[in-house]
């Protein structure tokens, strides 16, 4: 594991925070998966995807007593016009943050970033918490963690016929009519990369808003591998919607 020369590391209770190395990415994916608020976020593949199709700084966090991790946080150094210098746990997506078995090895994380924050002359750290009021007890610093993001939650049934029982008539009708005119549904892979993106481009240039690159969902798929499920609908042989999902734990 590679020590994180570049910025003082805190010790507390003989843990130590130091920089993750890509050689142990099976470790850290296993405490994500072992943490109850670990979830597809916190993954070590999003370093790479991240890095790869935007040239983004990324920092992964460990802290480790006796060779076992006991937290985690990955952030990246986030540069631009529009919205400034900042360190983002996650950027793109919408969570992230520390992860860690006590509120003092969170702690220790939370004052190693602020380091890392100093080191960089950042103007905001970010954490996208699911439960930021539970997820994390902040450490007393200049830094005021940004809270901006927002989840609405839909509890699925057992069953598409559930599913689908509970939608009032006119959504049945709306969902049932281009079935009856003959729109098919493939799910799959990267074979569907270009008729999502596609899709995808389109609908972002009409509403005006940003679009990620190609490479981006490319990177996503091929990183993640059997989590991510892509869904497009075709009317004849052309794609007019498009869905990707990425599956993690059952929550």
């Amino acid at each position: 594991m590679e020590s994180e020369s570049s910025v003082s590391m805190e010790k507390a209770i003989a843990v130590q925070v130091i920089i993750h190395s890509e050689l142990h990415n099976s470790a850290w994916d296993k405490y994500v998966q072992s943490n109850p608020a670990g979830n597809h976020c916190h993954l070590y593949a999003w370093k790479n995807i991240i890095e790869n199709s935007y040239g983004i700084k990324g920092y992964y966090l460990q802290a480790v007593e006796d060779e076992i991790i006991r937290g985690i946080v990955p952030l990246f150094h986030f540069k631009s016009y529009l919205f400034g210098n900042q360190l983002i746990s996650m950027p793109f997506l919408s969570y992230g943050g520390i992860l860690a078995d006590s509120s003092e090895i969170s702690n220790q994380l939370s004052n190693s970033v602020v380091n890392i924050a100093k080191k960089l002359d950042v103007d905001r750290i970010e954490y996208r918490y699911i439960r930021p009021e539970t997820d994390h007890n902040y450490s007393d610093n200049e830094f005021d963690p940004a809270v901006r993001k927002v989840r609405m939650i839909l509890r699925l049934p057992e069953n598409s016929d559930m599913l689908m029982a509970s939608f009032k008539s006119k959504l049945r009708s709306q969902i049932h009519r281009p079935i009856k005119e003959g729109m098919k549904i493939k799910l799959g892979g990267i074979e569907l990369i270009t008729d999502f993106y596609r899709v995808f481009s389109k609908n972002m240039r009409d509403i005006g808003s940003p679009v990620h690159s190609k490479i981006f969902f490319t990177n996503i798929t091929e990183k993640l591998k059997d989590m991510v499920k892509i869904g497009v609908v075709y009317s004849e042989e052309i794609p007019v919607a498009a869905g990707i999902v990425i599956c993690y734990k059952r929550v």
